[in-house]
């Protein structure tokens, strides 16, 4: 397999459920709410280490709790980030 370093956004996303779409000029409250990791390249690394594949991810996140949520959610991929800051 493959040894791949992708270097770009690992991002937190906050998804909100509603139960239907709101209508236009409305507002409507959300019956969920989850956190996940995101981010194109950090979304892409983790596909490909799922499939066999080697990866590493190198970005730079600040120094906070929800860079932590980011990083191990990538460790539990096994993504290699030893590169970031």
């Amino acid at each position: 397999m493959a040894r791949i370093r992708g270097m770009g956004i690992a991002t937190l996303d906050i998804i909100k459920s509603v139960n239907e779409c709101a209508r236009e000029e409305s507002k409507q409250r959300a019956v969920s709410q989850r956190i996940v990791r995101g981010g194109n390249v950090g979304n892409t690394v983790v596909r490909l280490s799922q499939q066999g594949h080697h990866c590493a991810w190198g970005g730079v996140l600040a120094d906070d709790p929800n860079a932590d949520y980011i990083f191990n959610d990538l460790h539990s991929h096994a993504i290699d980030t030893s590169a970031c800051r």
